[in-house]
């Protein structure tokens, strides 16, 4: 079962969609501006092995959180529909998802992709938390990075249109 965005919101609130959907403070969707250091890493072009692996792992966390309720095994599916997706992008955002991608190791300190799905929820959370009334350029950097990997993800759980959807009068 694949939730869509509405479910995601009602189900996680008002501040878990926000973020989910790249709204916290000082985030910004991909394709927008990057934040410092979603750069990919130099030498690397595409969706290679390491950064699917990352995606894979990402989408694991998505769909198993607490909130949402879904069948991990979709994750190879979302994976695939991002690899798709990707391919149709223009390099620019090409370039800042592989830097989110690459990011998300950089930030653990090891592959991503190779983490279990409950250290990867943990450091998602880690990245995510906003500790500070007043962020310091190191919090919004994490914070910003949590939102845009997340916003890789979301896009995929419903469609495109479903938020902007007129309600049914029942």
């Amino acid at each position: 079962m694949v939730s869509t965005r509405r479910e995601i919101l009602r189900r996680g609130g008002v501040l878990a969609g926000a973020l989910l959907l790249g709204a916290a403070p000082g985030a910004t969707a991909i394709g927008g501006t990057r934040a410092r250091g979603t750069r990919g890493a130099p030498g690397r072009s595409g969706l290679d092995d390491a950064r699917r692996g990352a995606f894979a792992a990402l989408a694991a966390v998505a769909l198993t959180d607490p909130a949402l309720r879904l069948d991990p095994a979709a994750a190879g599916e979302l994976t695939g529909s991002f690899a798709a997706e990707y391919e149709t992008w223009p390099d620019e955002r090409r370039r800042a998802a592989e830097g989110v991608l690459d990011g998300l190791s950089r930030s653990a300190g090891r592959d991503f992709g190779r983490m279990d799905t409950e250290a990867c929820r943990a450091h998602l959370r880690g990245l995510g938390r906003i500790k500070h009334a007043e962020p310091d350029a190191a919090e919004c950097e994490r914070t910003t990075l949590a939102a845009a990997a997340l916003a890789l993800v979301v896009p995929l759980l419903g469609p495109a249109d479903e938020l902007s959807a007129p309600p049914v009068a029942i």
